[in-house]
């Protein structure tokens, strides 16, 4: 079970880190 459940929570990280550095990139960008 555990096995199962860290997939899915590797995935939220990735995603919520990749739309971090999207929206930082993103402010930076309009200044």
């Amino acid at each position: 079970a555990a096995a199962l459940a860290d997939p899915p929570h590797f995935v939220i990280v990735k995603e919520c880190s990749i739309g971090h550095l999207v929206h930082k990139n993103h402010r930076e960008r309009d200044g």
